[in-house]
């Protein structure tokens, strides 16, 4: 378990050390450079790539709205817990649904 036990080293020492740098212009403290692992299950780094995909997410929001002006609509489609069998034909249902 070489492989694992290396990841669960990098996991350990993610943001260990950080370094700050105050904003010339606004006097806030602001990160500078720091050592994040990037492991997929390593709760800072997904921390950090939500925020990072979210502001994605926002710039590419804003411009649709800038450029095509939708109509946004938001749905929640909710069913019963089924079984594994069922889960395919539950999903064709719940697509037949929001058509």
């Amino acid at each position: 378990a070489p492989y694992y036990g290396k990841k669960a080293e990098k996991v350990c020492n993610c943001a260990e050390c950080l370094v700050f740098r105050r904003d010339i212009e606004t006097g806030r403290l602001r990160l500078s450079n720091a050592y994040f692992c990037k492991v997929r299950l390593c709760s800072m780094c997904a921390w950090r790539r939500s925020l990072k995909i979210a502001s994605h997410n926002k710039l590419i929001v804003e411009e649709a709205n800038r450029q095509y002006k939708p109509s946004w609509i938001f749905l929640t489609l909710t069913v019963k817990n089924v079984e594994g069998d069922d889960l395919k034909q539950t999903i064709t249902d719940m697509m037949q649904g929001f058509r």
